[in-house]
């Protein structure tokens, strides 16, 4: 039997969101590996605003005090720059209707989130920004998930789980973002698992080598329904 105050400080608020920054950390790895072999191809726009999204988060949880879910912020600030700075040459996306429409909505709303001095405002801006980035990420994991990886986005989702264990209120202020990311993560996570399986199963069912010649080019198909150019 493990003595009653270790499986107590296993299981603090410190600890779940420390371990939740670490796992977030640890999830860029396989996505990192993955970019550079060329299989997963991030999305720049995406990875622009949660970069931005993040840095704003990790001062306003110094400013107010939430020490136990800020290394999900500081981990996120850190691998979304990495995945911008890979992005450029070996991601996509960035100049479609959707992506500039989401970054430029989101670059007001983390403005807004910035320079208000309403609490309350500023609270639904930066989770309207970090939705925001989500959208082309939803959109790219529905029409090719194979141009994401799903070992990482569930590494996310789990990270997203325990940040929400880590909070130490429930106050709407402290309460909201880690939830919003956490159904964010978890509609990525199974888009990528069932996506592919759906396609296995109508392929097992007797699909059509039409609709399967159709289903092949994942890269072509996310090019031309994002307007985007494949790298």
């Amino acid at each position: 039997m493990w003595p009653a105050s270790i499986v107590a400080l296993a299981f603090s608020h410190a600890a779940l969101g420390y371990a939740s920054g670490i796992i977030f950390f640890l999830a860029v790895i396989p996505y990192v590996v993955d970019v550079l072999k060329g299989n997963t191809k991030p999305n720049r726009s995406a990875y622009a605003i949660w970069s931005v999204v993040n840095i704003v988060l990790v001062f306003s949880y110094i400013e107010s005090g939430a020490s136990t879910t800020i290394w999900y912020g500081v981990c996120g600030a850190m691998s979304a720059l990495l995945i911008l700075s890979l992005s450029i040459k070996r991601g996509i996306g960035g100049f479609s209707k959707l992506d500039v429409s989401c970054f430029l909505i989101a670059m007001l709303a983390v403005i807004l989130w910035i320079e208000t001095k309403n609490p309350v405002v500023a609270l639904y801006s930066s989770v309207l920004a970090y939705g925001l980035g989500h959208l082309p990420v939803v959109k790219k994991s529905y029409l090719a998930p194979k141009t994401e990886n799903v070992l990482s986005w569930t590494l996310n989702w789990v990270a997203s789980v325990l940040n929400i264990f880590a909070l130490t209120s429930l106050s709407m202020s402290e309460a909201l973002f880690p939830i919003v990311a956490t159904v964010l993560d978890t509609t990525i996570a199974v888009l990528l698992i069932m996506r592919p399986a759906m396609r296995l199963l109508s392929s097992a069912r007797g699909a059509s080598t039409a609709h399967m010649e159709a289903e092949q080019p994942l890269d072509a198909r996310l090019a031309t329904q994002m307007e985007l150019e494949p790298k």
